[in-house]
């Protein structure tokens, strides 16, 4: 039977708990099923535009087959019989549902016919969309299953109302229904992993890529590495791939194509491009946030209800039954609601991450050389991506809050009226203030992160080339420069810190106000009576707490998001930089249009268009080329006109600075050509520099580079580069990691390695510059010979090749002379070569006959001891984890942190943040004391009103004090001893760790603990308490409640451990997961021009790209673990307030209207409180992680001993005596598995004496140098001028001895600071000079002047600003640079008057004339000192009084000569 208000849309009188049929009709079939039918037509178009991903099988049979087909049936591709199954038995369904309506004639209304038909026709659109939907999407849509559940419920509601109305057929069709939905459901839930058809796209789409929506709602795909974190130690192996719209590379493609729409339309074009890129997964956040919003501002409505119930002792089982409903859809659907929402926001960021990396990567091979050595993407990628997450989801919440703040107001006028427009008034304020202080934070935040990147740039230099600057006895130096750069930055970022006080105690304070505010106005107003009635405070203060979190997070919202346009900013300054533009003219294999500025006869170049054919004669030609470096205005060389020939070889002769290497990077493009036209064939072109670009790989991965790998042409260029005997001393051959810039090889090593690359590569021109620098004369001359001469590789492999080089023998191998004189004038000669010429260059070469009759017999066989050695001192040193303490945490990790900031200062903050968070609740407290006590003496209003400005004022101060005293101690106290560390590591851990390892711990954990560490730390301690109180106070309204007690502590206990058991191992993978690629982004920047060159940008990219999307899964994995804890703490506060209305509604107890009222407003609160609250101190848990690296980084790094040394005398070494006796020395003294790299070593160097150590590569002549310099550990003793060097501290005795290392250190800084670095400082405060200091000042200016002008490098200076100018401003070639660091070691000599020298072949890229004035001033400035000599060319010791060669670490006899 039908009820007398079935045809009514909403009646007031029903006779039973239940809405009509027409309301049914109408709101739960007409709207539901005319939504999907208009949504399902776009979305099948959408689907209809995919690819087919996946393949037929049983699986989209069962999804359109009833449930009862699930258990018994298995997976056939050829059961085509159930698609005509499951059609009829939904449209029977359907149609049984339409005819039953009619026939019912009684029971109709004028809105059956039209629900019951619009369900069939939504049936037939479910069929069709589930077919598209499960070939052409890789998981079920959220829409379909989103709809499916809404089905099953509404299905489920109409079958009740069918059988209380006694309509039995009715209702059994409905139940029917309801399964068949709920069987689809489930289907739709099934992953679809192993039907993809692409390999590829399988491999890519685990977990969470495939999985149904209910199990992505629910976080079921993280079960597996919740399982794997909590049972053992994770691994990079045990992360599921995130899917194929996370990949970089469609990513990239997807971003750059907005970008090149919104490029340099204003400042933040590239944060609109990011929108429009991925406005659909904005969209997607935005949908369920609006549901938040709407289930939210019910909860009032449902404690309004639920109060009076109390109040009235309602005792209908129905409405208490309907207000337990109420309140669990309120509170649980908007747990989540809200996971949905917070979930996407992760998924949008995680999007933009990629995004912007993989541009910003792109665009780091396309830069200027300069701008690309800067390596500013490694910044950017850390600091300015923080700051990007940090002002994400605020930037997400500010349109909410304006709708949520309408909304409250809308909503409180239903309780107090026009007082609800008080609410405007701190939505102004937050307004104003926020965009007033966003203007302050915008720019303080650019600076801080300008100063990051500052820091972190120089740091790598530093790290690039610390064991040369350690030689130096630069060490202490080098600490202290890296220590001011960090210093600098933490007192930069201290304003960025006060304005963020100031935000935070403004929010705090808005915050907590806003109650008053309304409470004020109702009493002024007369809108709440005469007295506080607890059915209208608590749902009124619930509104009023649903518009404080929006206005408080607007508040915070405007800084940090116009922070964050101030992070997309700094990035699209850098997308926005010049890129290089290559000036050549490429001629293709077929005739190309050109068109650009054409030199003509006379006058100035003019635009045009010409068509460009191969030449087949020539792959390079020269037209009046003058070439220059970028921004100079006179050229380097000048009006060169000649031919490189297909097959030839071509040697460069010039004297140093004569442009040698400027001529061979004009070949690459690489130089401003300012007159002329240089024409090369398209191609890819091989380089050897004088400083190999060698990236963190295998032997044989660097050799093979991008090419393809063929085994008997490797073999080949290994054997011609004399590689062999060097790959075999390695433990792992060829598969033996050389790491950053070839650190755990030799010099000659490196520059073998890098000419086997360009042999292997076999591209049609080959480039070496100086290549043979390093190597001995007989491995050099048989290099070539193997490379160039006439059964040479390269003429194998018809290469054409220019090359410069030292050795006069390239005069044998060559077909043409160039021949660079100097002034810019550039000559070519083919075939004989004319007699002055070979004159001239034979004067450059150095080829004296006395030399020639001096060479010596080399052994052949040529070992790796050194390296190999150090190759086995470390095992590994970025994977030096413990994944169980990883798990489990460490609490002496805070003890670590705490030890580093001071226990007093530390105490005090987290007193006033603990009586912070307590203050919080009392308000609430106060007003239920209010209401019982004297609900109409207004007086109580004083102290209702004075607790927010006491709360807000301990805010402030404990902000204060964390952001101003705690944490730029402790940030300073860390990184102070992390430079200690890294500066006083043994040789043998520099040699076998990685520079990007290293860096990482300066650039991505630094920043974690100064960004990350100190918000984390502060919302631990101040929800972590406002939690406590406000569970106390939802407690407190029933005493059964308090059974909850122990439960709430046993589910938190268990979640926080599962959970951080496996959050801790997600950020260990996350910082591990960055080290490699910001070694690879380093790289890359560091090669671009070998990688232009090779033309390997591409595979470069690709390799970068993958690294990128190896990083992106512990992080995204990471942000989905911390959604999984939000939610479980939201519905763990959804609980507590479905048991509070049960135990309220149906137990009897003395429990007050009053009392119910305030612990439902606590709850109301309470989810974002325990929310907050293990967020926070998970996020501290996960960003600790990064102390964990670094107190083990601390404690297990190999550092020098200074345990029973004293302090040199002052004029130590004053003779020079040198007495070695019986040395044997490892990279590690106690371990007896390495081979020693010196055995038995004895010998005596007397004070004057030139002592010459010859030997082929891998000798030991090196190793020898570095014990006399501390850096090996070894048995026996060294005897310096009476002093045991064992007794001396390692910078002492380095900064003592003077040395001219074979690597180049240059420091950042001018030209004064690289020759004067021992009298640097970076004290900001100002002293006053006397007039002796300036005196002192002035006469070492004097001698470096002189030094530099006897080197002939000082004219370049004198119009730039002098000893002034900064290094990097002035442009020294490769060849100046050594005469710099020559100059730096005259210098030295001059001011201290040490009497002991250590050269590490000096003078390796220098011609005749520069060598010979070396060489006098050497003779005129060290006269008396004793000199020792690695030679690598016997004419570098042919003036030597001993000579000794060295083999295998041991030192033959002695050969004395005067």
């Amino acid at each position: 039977m039908s009820l007398p208000t079935d045809g009514l849309f909403w009646p007031f009188n029903s006779p039973v708990f239940d809405f009509s049929l027409k309301f049914e009709e109408t709101i739960l079939e007409i709207l539901p099923s005319s939504s999907f039918l208009l949504f399902a037509a776009g979305t099948y178009l959408y689907y209809l535009q995919q690819p087919v991903y996946v393949r037929h099988s049983l699986l989209l049979w069962l999804k359109l087959v009833s449930v009862h087909y699930l258990v018994n049936l298995r997976v056939s591709s050829k059961s085509h019989v159930f698609f005509k199954l499951t059609a009829a038995i939904l449209l029977c369904l359907e149609a049984s549902s339409l005819a039953l309506r009619s026939t019912y004639s009684d029971y109709q209304r004028d809105t059956t016919s039209a629900a019951a038909s619009l369900d069939f026709v939504a049936a037939l659109g479910l069929l069709a969309i589930l077919y598209i939907e499960h070939r052409h999407a890789i998981r079920s849509s959220a829409f379909i299953s989103l709809y499916l559940g809404l089905k099953v419920l509404l299905d489920g509601a109409e079958c009740r109302s069918y059988f209380i109305r006694k309509l039995q057929t009715l209702g059994g069709v409905s139940a029917a229904t309801s399964a068949v939905h709920f069987a689809l459901l489930i289907l739709e839930e099934v992953s679809k992993e192993d039907l993809l058809i692409d390999p590829e796209i399988r491999k890519v789409s685990k977990g969470e890529a495939t999985c149904g929506f209910w199990c992505r709602l629910f976080f079921v795909y993280l079960v597996p590495v919740f399982r794997f974190g909590t049972q053992g130690t994770l691994q990079m192996d045990n992360l599921s791939n995130i899917g194929i719209e996370f990949t970089s590379k469609r990513l990239h493609t997807k971003l750059t194509k907005t970008w090149r729409i919104n490029k340099r339309e204003s400042a933040n074009s590239l944060f609109f491009a990011c929108c429009w890129a991925f406005f659909a997964a904005i969209l997607a956040a935005a949908f369920p946030r609006l549901l938040v919003t709407g289930l939210t501002f019910g909860q009032p409505f449902t404690m309004q209800r639920v109060i009076a119930a109390i109040g009235n002792n309602e005792d209908h089982e129905d409405t208490r039954g309907g207000l337990v409903g109420a309140t669990l859809l309120t509170f649980g659907g908007a747990a989540l609601c809200k996971a949905i929402a917070t979930q996407m926001q992760y998924r949008l960021l995680t999007l933009i991450r990629g995004a912007l990396i993989s541009l910003m990567m792109d665009k780091g091979q396309r830069l200027k050389v300069p701008d690309s050595k800067k390596n500013a993407v490694m910044t950017l990628m850390t600091a300015d991506f923080e700051g990007i997450t940090d002002g994400f989801s605020l930037c997400f919440d500010i349109p909410f809050a304006f709708v949520e703040a309408g909304l409250g107001m809308y909503f409180l006028t239903k309780f107090v009226k026009q007082s609800s427009f008080v609410v405007v008034l701190p939505l102004m304020y937050a307004t104003a203030s926020g965009i007033i202080f966003g203007k302050f934070l915008t720019k303080a935040n650019k600076r801080w992160n300008e100063k990051i990147q500052d820091r972190v740039t120089n740091t790598s230099q530093i790290l690039s080339q610390l064991p040369a600057i350690k030689m130096l006895g630069l060490g202490p130096k080098a600490m202290e420069y890296v220590q001011h750069l960090r210093t600098s930055e933490i007192r930069t970022s201290l304003k960025y810190r006060r304005i963020q006080v100031g935000v935070i105690g403004s929010a705090t304070l808005t915050d907590l106000i806003i109650p008053t505010l309304v409470v004020a106005a109702s009493l002024f107003w007369g809108t709440l009576g005469d007295k506080l009635e607890p059915e209208v405070m608590y749902p009124m203060l619930a509104i009023v707490a649903l518009i404080q979190t929006p206005l408080a997070r607007l508040f915070r919202a405007y800084p940090y998001s116009m922070a964050m346009l101030g992070c997309f900013q700094r990035i699209q300054e850098f997308l926005c930089q010049e890129e290089h533009e290559d000036p050549r003219v490429l001629v293709g294999a077929e005739p190309r249009e050109v068109t650009r500025e054409w030199p003509v006869l006379e006058g100035p170049p003019v635009q045009g268009t010409r068509i460009i054919e191969r030449n087949p004669s020539f792959i390079v030609h020269f037209d009046g080329v003058s070439l220059s470096v970028h921004g100079a205005e006179t050229p380097i060389l000048s009006d060169i006109n000649l031919s490189i020939e297909p097959g030839s070889m071509n040697a460069v002769f010039g004297p140093t600075s004569s442009g040698k290497t400027t001529f061979i990077n004009g070949i690459l493009g690489e130089v401003e050509i300012s007159e002329g036209v240089l024409y090369v064939d398209e191609m890819a072109i091989a380089l050897v520099g004088q400083m190999p670009w060698l990236p963190n790989v295998s032997f044989r991965e660097c050799i093979v580079g991008s090419c393809e790998y063929d085994q008997v042409r490797f073999d080949a260029v290994v054997s011609a580069c004399l590689l062999a005997e060097d790959i075999n001393k390695f433990p792992d051959k060829a598969d033996h990691i050389i790491g950053s810039g070839g650190i755990t090889l030799s010099g000659g090593q490196r520059q073998r390695v890098g000419l086997a690359r360009a042999a292997y590569s076999a591209t049609k021109l080959v480039l070496l510059d100086d290549p043979f620098s390093a190597l001995d004369h007989p491995t050099a001359t048989a290099i070539l010979h193997n490379l160039c001469g006439q059964n040479g590789l390269f003429r194998r492999y018809n290469c054409a090749v220019v090359f410069s080089s030292y050795l006069p023998e390239s005069m044998d191998v060559a077909d043409t002379f160039i021949f660079l004189d100097g002034t810019g004038n550039v000559s070519l000669e083919q075939g004989q070569v004319s007699q002055p010429l070979r004159s001239r260059v034979h004067q450059l070469l150095r080829r004296e006959v006395a030399v020639a009759k001096k060479k010596e017999k080399q052994t052949s066989g040529e070992t790796s001891s050194r390296r190999s050695s150090v190759a086995d001192n470390q095992p590994s040193a970025v994977q030096r984890v413990d994944g169980k303490a990883s798990q489990q945490g460490d609490w002496s990790l805070y003890r670590f942190w705490m030890n580093h900031t001071g226990r007093g200062i530390l105490l005090v903050w987290i007193l006033f943040i603990c009586i912070t968070g307590t203050a919080d609740g009392l308000p609430r407290i106060y007003l239920k004391f209010w209401i019982q006590d004297a609900p109409s003496n207004r007086l109580y209003f004083i102290g209702y009103a004075s607790l927010p400005f006491v709360c807000a004022f301990i805010c402030a101060i404990g902000l204060w004090l964390l952001f101003n005293a705690v944490c730029p101690r402790n940030s300073l106290n860390l990184h102070r001893k992390m430079a200690e560390v890294v500066m006083h590591a043994t040789i043998g851990f520099l040699g076998v760790t990685d520079s990007g390892y290293l860096l990482s711990r300066f650039s991505v954990d630094m920043d974690i603990l100064t960004k990350k560490v100190p918000p984390a730390l502060h919302n631990t301690f101040y929800y972590g308490v406002g939690a406590i109180v406000q569970t106390g106070i939802s407690l407190s309204a029933a005493s059964y409640m308090t059974i909850l007690i122990p439960v709430l502590l046993v589910i938190l206990y268990y979640v926080q451990q599962y959970y951080l058991h496996t959050s801790r191992q997600l950020r260990r993978l996350d910082l591990e997961a960055q080290a490699p690629l910001i070694s690879a982004i380093r790289e890359a920047s560091d090669g671009v021009v070998y990688i232009r060159g090779f033309g390997w940008q591409e595979p470069i990219l690709k390799r970068c790209f993958y690294l990128l999307d190896e990083s992106q899964r512990p992080m995204y994995l990471l942000y989905c673990a911390q959604q999984f804890l939000g939610l479980v703490s939201d519905l763990l506060a959804a609980m507590i307030g479905v048991i509070l209305a049960v135990l309220t509604l149906y137990v009897k107890t003395n429990t007050t209207a009053n009392s119910a009222g305030l612990s439902f407003l606590a709850i109301v609160v309470l989810g974002g409180c325990f929310n907050e609250a293990i967020m926070a101190w998970t996020n501290l848990e996960t960003a600790i992680g990064s102390l964990k690296r670094m107190k083990d980084f601390l404690e297990q790094t190999a550092i020098e001993s200074h345990e029973g040394t004293a302090d040199l005398p002052p004029n130590w070494p004053s003779s020079g005596a040198v007495q070695v006796s019986n040395v044997t020395a490892r990279y590690r003294a106690n371990d007896t598995r390495q081979d020693p790299v010196l055995q038995n070593v004895s010998v005596s160097i007397s004070p004057g004496q030139k002592f010459g150590l010859m030997g082929r590569t891998g000798s030991g002549k090196s190793s020898f140098l570095y014990t006399l310099l501390g850096f090996l550990d070894y048995e026996g003793s060294i005897v310096i001028d009476g002093i045991d060097i064992a007794t001396a501290p390692r910078d002492q005795l380095r900064a003592r001895i003077i040395t001219i290392s074979q690597d180049q250190v240059a420091l950042d800084g001018s030209i004064r600071d690289n020759l004067l670095p021992f009298d640097k400082t970076w004290d900001t405060k100002a002293s006053q000079i006397n007039e002796k200091d300036q005196e002192e000042a002035e006469r070492k200016d004097k001698i470096v002047r002189e030094t530099l002008v006897r080197l002939r490098i000082w004219d370049r200076l004198e119009s730039t600003g002098g000893l002034d100018t900064l290094l990097k401003n002035v442009g020294y070639s490769h060849g100046e640079m050594q005469l710099l660091c020559i100059a730096r070691a005259v210098v030295r000599r001059r001011l201290t008057g040490s009497k002991l020298l250590l050269v590490d072949e000096a003078t390796g890229s220098l011609d005749r004339w520069r060598d010979q004035i070396v060489r006098e001033m050497m003779k005129e400035y060290f006269r008396g000192c004793t000199i020792i000599v690695v030679a690598h060319r016997e004419e570098s010791i042919a003036d030597s009084n001993v000579t000794v060669e060295m083999e295998d670490g041991e030192m033959k006899q002695p050969r004395h000569f005067y």
